[in-house]
C-alpha cells in the first residue's frame, strides 16, 4: 500500500488553485513524520561543512602548503591574511561545490529519492540498501547533474555576454538609460543565476526518479521526464519556486556582503555560508519530496 500517493488522491478532488498548497504541505508533513528521508541530504550538508572548515583554515599550516601557492597565483598574498581571507572564502567555497555536487552531491540527492520510495512502499530502509539500489545508476545520475550544470552555466554566460554588450554600447556615457540598465543587470546577476537554477531544476524534476524507479538509461529518462512534464511543467515550476523563495533573504545578504561586513566582522562571511547550507538542505528536501511524490502519484494514474 503506497503511503504518500494514496494520501495525494485528494489532489484530484481539489480545485486546481489549491493543489500546490496540498502538495507542498504534504511534503513538509512527510519530512516531519519521516525525518530519515533527509539523511542523505544531511550527509551532503556535513560534507559541505567539512569543506568549509578546510577552506576556513586554508591559510594555516599544514593546509597552507597546498592553498597558499594557489591563492597567491590566482589572487594575491593579501588574501592569505585577515580580513581578506574571509572575503575570499565564499568564492573558494563556490568553486569547490561544483565538482563536489556533480560527483557526490547529486548522488546523495538521488539517494533521497530511494529513501522516499522505500518509505512510500512501507519497505525496510537503510543507507546500505539505498546505496546498493542507487549505485548501479550512478553514471546516469552523474550525466543528469552535469547536463543541468552546463545549462545553468550557459544561461549565466549568456547573461554575462549581454552585460558586456550593454557596457560596450555605453562606453563614454556616464548617465542615461543604457547605464541604468547596465547597472541593474550587473546587480541582478546573482538573482538571474538563482532563477535560471529554478527553471532548469523544474525542467528536469523527474529525471532522477525515472532513472531510479523506472531503471531507465539517461536518454530514456530525459524523454520520460519531458513526457510527464508536458502537462504539468508550470505547476512543477511553482513547486520548485515557492520553497526556493525562502532563500532570497540569504541571497540578498550574500549580494550585499561588502556593505554588511563593513558594519560586522569579516567572519560573518563564514556564518552566512553555514546558514545557507542549512537552508538549502531544508529547501531541497521539500522540493525533492514534493516533486517525487507528485511523480509517484502521476505514475500510479497511468
Amino acid at each position: 500500500m503506497a503511503v504518500f500517493t494514496s494520501k495525494l488522491n485528494k489532489l484530484l478532488k481539489e480545485p486546481r488553485e489549491n493543489r500546490l498548497g496540498v502538495l507542498l504541505s504534504s511534503a513538509v508533513n512527510i519530512l516531519i513524520t519521516h525525518p530519515i528521508i533527509l539523511y542523505p541530504l544531511c550527509l551532503y550538508a556535513f560534507l559541505q561543512l567539512l569543506i568549509l572548515e578546510i577552506l576556513y583554515f586554508s591559510a594555516c599550516f599544514p593546509l597552507s602548503l597546498f592553498f597558499a601557492p594557489l591563492i597567491k597565483r590566482l589572487w594575491s598574498d593579501a588574501f592569505l591574511h585577515y580580513p581578506f581571507n574571509f572575503i575570499l572564502l565564499p568564492k573558494l567555497f563556490y568553486y569547490s561545490q561544483v565538482p563536489v555536487y556533480i560527483t557526490l552531491g547529486a548522488f546523495l540527492t538521488a539517494m533521497t529519492v530511494t529513501y522516499l520510495v522505500a518509505v512510500n512502499n512501507e519497505k525496510k530502509i537503510s543507507f546500505r540498501l539505498a546505496l546498493k539500489d542507487s549505485i548501479g545508476s550512478y553514471i546516469y545520475i552523474l550525466i543528469a547533474a552535469f547536463v543541468s550544470f552546463i545549462l545553468i552555466s550557459l544561461a549565466s554566460k549568456g547573461y554575462q555576454y549581454a552585460l558586456v554588450k550593454i557596457a560596450q554600447a555605453n562606453i563614454g556615457v556616464s548617465t542615461g538609460t543604457g547605464q541604468n540598465i547596465a547597472g541593474a543587470l550587473q546587480y541582478g546577476q546573482p538573482y538571474f543565476h538563482f532563477l535560471a537554477g529554478i527553471i532548469i531544476t523544474a525542467a528536469f524534476a523527474f529525471v532522477v526518479p525515472v532513472i531510479l524507479i523506472e531503471k531507465k538509461k539517461i536518454l530514456q529518462a530525459f524523454a520520460m521526464n519531458f513526457s510527464y512534464l508536458k502537462k504539468s511543467y508550470w505547476f512543477i515550476l511553482l513547486v520548485v519556486l515557492l520553497p526556493s523563495l525562502f532563500y532570497i533573504p540569504l541571497l540578498v545578504l550574500r549580494t550585499n556582503m561588502g556593505g554588511i561586513t563593513s558594519q560586522l566582522s569579516p567572519e560573518f562571511h563564514a556564518v552566512i555560508i553555514v546558514i545557507s547550507i542549512i537552508a538549502t538542505l531544508l529547501i531541497d528536501g521539500i522540493i525533492l519530496t514534493a516533486t517525487t511524490i507528485f511523480y509517484l502519484h502521476q505514475r500510479e494514474l497511468q
